[in-house]
Order: C-alpha cells, then sequence, then structure tokens
C-alpha cells in the first residue's frame, strides 16, 4: 500500500478528498490529514509516505514552501497541488519543484481519479525498478555463486576434463581463486541420514558447509564444495607448509567440534582425506583415495579423520580361507539351508577380522560379493526370488550407510534371511500352486463325472505323481475328495430343497441310485431320507 497524506487548512476539504475516492482500488491509503506546512513536515517524519496531496496555499509554510522543505526530509516524495488560484505561475513553480500533477479547486472526483490513477503507476513504476536494481546486484552475486556451484558439482561427478582443470582457465570462467600450491580432496560423509528426524534433512548440507567453511576459509586460498549422496566433497587448495596443519586442523575438528554438536546426535560422520596432490589436475586421483579411506571406518568406526593407505598384503580373495567359504556357502544356499548360511556369514566375520592387513575397504567390497555369490548361485539352481533384481542395489546403498563391521554384517545376514524365507515361501506357493489349480476344477466339475486323469492334466502333471502330492497337501486323495464335496452338496439339497432323493443323486454326479445311498450312508451314518427328517 502507498501512503498518502491530505494537507489543507479547511478540514472540511481534507474530508471530502478522502471520501471521494475508493483508496484502496488504487493501493493506497490515507495515513494523516494535516491543516498546515510544519503539520505536514511532521506526519512526514512520522509516516514515512509515499505521496502528499496538500492545497498550494496554507498557514505557516505555503504549500510550495513546504514541497521544498519535504523533499529535503524524503527525497522520492511525490506531490499533488491543489489550488483555487488559476494563476499558472503557481503550477510553474510547483513544477519547477518536481510536481507533476496539478488539479484546480472544486476538486472533480473524476479528475482526481485519473490523477491518483497516473500516480499510482509512477509510484509502482519506482517500487519495481528498485526491484530490478536490488536483483541485478542479487543476480550478479548469484551468477558468482552459480559458477562456483556449477564448477564443483562436475569436478565431483568427474565430468570436466583434465585439461580444462588449469588454474588460470577454473579461475577466469567459474570465479575462483586457486594458486599454485597443494591440492586435496576431503570428503565428509554422513550416515544414518535415513534414519534420522526430518527436520535435518535441510540442515544437513548446510551444517557440512559451514563445518568446510570454519575449518578451511583462512587456511586456503579457496576451495570447492559440492553436496551429493549425503557426502560434501571439497577440493581444498594451499601452501605445502601448511599440510600438517590441514590434518591438524581435521583431527581437532572431529574431537572438539563435531563430538559437541546437536546435529550428530541424529547421524553420524566420517572424514576421508585424499592425498596432497600439486595440480588440479591430479583432484580425480585425490577423489578416489578420499572415498577409499570413508570405507576404512567399518574397522575402526565412525567420527575418525581417516587416511588412504597402500596395502601390501595378499588380498582376501586370494587365500585359501576365502575359497572354502565360497565352496560352502554355495553348497548351503544351493539347498536352501538357513541356519548354515547364518553360520557361514558369522564365521566370515571372524576370519575377516582375524585376516592379516584386511581394510574396510575389502570388508565392504567381500560383503557385496557374498550377496552376489547369493544371487549366482539361485540363478545356476532355478531357483526365483520376487524383486530379486532390487536386493543387490539396495543392499549396497544400505551397506554404504554402516559404519563398523557389526552393522555391516547385521545388515548382510539379514538381508540373506529374509529373501531365503522369501525364497523358501515362493517354492512353497509354486509347489501347492497345482494342487490349488486342481481344487478349483474339481469343485467346478464334482457334479460330473470327473476323473483323476482330467485333473492330473489340468495340473500339469502325470496321474502318479499328482495323485502323492494331492495326498500330502489336503490329507485326502482324489476320490475322498471328490465323494466329499459331493455329499456336502448333497446334504445341502436335502436341508433346503424338496427335490427327490433321485434327482439330488443324478444332480450331484451319481448315476448308481444305490451305490449313492451306499455312499451316503457311509459318510453320515443315515440314509439320505433319514437325513432329511432330521435336518430339513
Amino acid at each position: 500500500m502507498f501512503r498518502v497524506i491530505i494537507a489543507d487548512d479547511e478540514k472540511k476539504v481534507c474530508q471530502l478528498i478522502r471520501m471521494l475516492v475508493d483508496w484502496d482500488k488504487y493501493g493506497m491509503e490515507v495515513v494523516a490529514t494535516a491543516g498546515d506546512g510544519m503539520e505536514v513536515l511532521d506526519r512526514i517524519k512520522e509516516y514515512k509516505p509515499h505521496l502528499i496531496i496538500s492545497d498550494i496555499r496554507m498557514p505557516g509554510l505555503n504549500g510550495l514552501e513546504m514541497i521544498e522543505k519535504a523533499r529535503e526530509l524524503e527525497k522520492e516524495l511525490e506531490f499533488i497541488i491543489i489550488s483555487g488560484h488559476r494563476n499558472f505561475d503557481y503550477a510553474q513553480t510547483a513544477i519547477k519543484f518536481g510536481v507533476n500533477d496539478y488539479i484546480l479547486k472544486p476538486v472533480n472526483r473524476e479528475e482526481l481519479q485519473v490523477t491518483l490513477l497516473r500516480m499510482r503507476d509512477k509510484l509502482q513504476a519506482r517500487v519495481d525498478s528498485q526491484i530490478t536494481s536490488r536483483q541485478i546486484v542479487t543476480d550478479l552475486a548469484a551468477n558468482k555463486d552459480r559458477l562456483r556451484n556449477s564448477f564443483s558439482s562436475m569436478l565431483f561427478m568427474n565430468l570436466v576434463e583434465k585439461q580444462k582443470l588449469k588454474i588460470e582457465t577454473v579461475n577466469s570462467e567459474f570465479n575462483y581463486n586457486f594458486k599454485e600450491g597443494v591440492f586435496q580432496v576431503v570428503c565428509l560423509k554422513f550416515y544414518h541420514v535415513k534414519a534420522a528426524e526430518r527436520e535435518i534433512y535441510p540442515a544437513l548440507e548446510g551444517k557440512a558447509r559451514e563445518w568446510f567453511y570454519r575449518l578451511f576459509h583462512e587456511l586456503t586460498y579457496d576451495y570447492a564444495c559440492s553436496f551429493q549422496n549425503n557426502i560434501l566433497f571439497g577440493l581444498i587448495n594451499y601452501r605445502k607448509e601448511n599440510q600438517l596443519t590441514v590434518k591438524r586442523n581435521l583431527k581437532a575438528f572431529v574431537n572438539e567440534v563435531i563430538s559437541q554438536d546437536v546435529i550428530l546426535n541424529l547421524v553420524e560422520i566420517t572424514i576421508g582425506l585424499g592425498n596432497a596432490v600439486s595440480g588440479m589436475e591430479q583432484a580425480e586421483e585425490s577423489l578416489k583415495k578420499a572415498l577409499y579411506a570413508i570405507q576404512q571406518r567399518i574397522i575402526p568406526g565412525s567420527l575418525k579423520v581417516l587416511e588412504y593407505e597402500q596395502k601390501d598384503s595378499r588380498p582376501f580373495t586370494e587365500s585359501r580361507e576365502f575359497g572354502d567359504f565360497n565352496r560352502r556357502l554355495i553348497s548351503s544356499i544351493g539347498k536352501l539351508e538357513l541356519e548354515q548360511v547364518r553360520k557361514e556369514i558369522e564365521g566370515l566375520r571372524r576370519i575377516l577380522l582375524e585376516y592379516p592387513g584386511i581394510t574396510g575397504h575389502e570388508i565392504l567390497q567381500m560383503t557385496k560379493e557374498v550377496l552376489n555369490i547369493y544371487l549366482l548361485t539361485l540363478k545356476e539352481n532355478n531357483l526365483q526370488i520376487s524383486g530379486g533384481e532390487k536386493l543387490l542395489p539396495e543392499f549396497n546403498e544400505n551397506a554404504d550407510d554402516c559404519v563398523s563391521i557389526q552393522e555391516l554384517f547385521g545388515l548382510l545376514k539379514k538381508t540373506l534371511e529374509d529373501s531365503m524365507k522369501q525364497v523358501l515361501e515362493d517354492k512353497k506357493q509354486a509347489s501347492i500352486r497345482p494342487i490349488r489349480i486342481a481344487k478349483q476344477y474339481i469343485e467346478s466339475n464334482f457334479t460330473n463325472s470327473v476323473t483323476l486323469e482330467e485333473v492330473s492334466s489340468q495340473a500339469g502333471f502325470n496321474t502318479s505323481y499328482f495323485s502323492t502330492i494331492f495326498k500330502k497337501e489336503t490329507g485326502f486323495t482324489f476320490l475322498e475328495y471328490v465323494t466329499m464335496l459331493r455329499m456336502n452338496e448333497c446334504k445341502r439339497l436335502l436341508r433346503e430343497t424338496d427335490k427327490s432323493i433321485a434327482s439330488i443323486c443324478e444332480e450331484i454326479g451319481y448315476s448308481d441310485m444305490k451305490h449313492f445311498v451306499k455312499c451316503f450312508k457311509k459318510y453320515t451314518g443315515l440314509k439320505p431320507n433319514e437325513f432329511r427328517k432330521l435336518y430339513a
């Protein structure tokens, strides 16, 4: 709303002008009235108006004098002068003081409305211009940030060609201030984010960037950072003599800052430190080693600063222990021996902990390899699993969120247990599915002369095998099951209808009355007519 003050030494004129128009329609509000020029100046100080509508002649200070002093208080004030004098000299003088609109008394409603409409457009144009000016300044700053963020995102996704990773090129194109010196990748990895309270999600990236700034803004020439997949990736650039200070600051940061931060009551963190390199072109090498270092947390746990270390010992996958474990695991999976698979996984955990020179990276990869072995073994044994294509990607994602070998192997055991139980259930369902088909077919056709051969064919088995599994799953032989259905239907018809016993005999699939009565008495202990007398 644009604020308006009306000034005239006659109160009735002020009231008239106030009542003539719907001020809301013009986005305006009359905040005060005044009876002389000095009072107008006081109201300007109090209300900071956008527009003054004033009589040109008033006591104390006349309208023109008031305009001159008012401009000293608020340079951008707008004025509409109202006068009963038709002397054009007054209008010229008013224009000299920046007054664009001049209305003669008596004030005409339509003339005032048109004048207010022009004034509203002028005021709005000024506001828009100010917003645009501020936006230009903001956009320039934001554009610099966008350039920096664009580079850092591409850098840590390996989308920047090495030949373009020249200090001069990056500085000029992306608004950085890198210099000759040491370059090193630092990664802050958050764990258990999914399980944390929802309100930390928006704060997580901001918190990570805040920590990074506190750590490096004074120590480095410049740095690039990007937050992706719960990891803050950072490339820092500093003087060679500051290398030990970087490590010392990171360790002090973990010990003194992170452990006290409220956000880490909800999530955990590990810092991976890549190797120091002499040029930005080698940033990819430092990044790989920082990510490798993060995987080492599986042994010592989180809340550590971990560095890449070269491993010289023999890989576990080339060991005799792995070969023996592999054979035992494949055998247990093939037989769907769930308890034995549990034992093998627990045995693997103990072996890995005792294996000389084992790394967190190897342990993490070993659990993923176990799941690969499991899926391949199922496939080789023609064992189907619902959602099997999602199992490995989901496990890999969840494994990357584990911070200890205990948590990692707990995840592996649960994944295999849940999956094997599903395989066993699917296998059970697959074995009884033909029986369900057979039962449905019998229930739809028992009133006809349905045969074992006919039903076996519907289930997709030979007669002998079908007869065996049907008895195993239902507890009835084929003939007993058909008889049961026929007798139950017969009892219903005897109770609920007046049909003759002969017609019922025929309706439920018997052609021999004597045989039907004999079967019914054997099944119920009563002849059909006796049953009807008792229960109809």
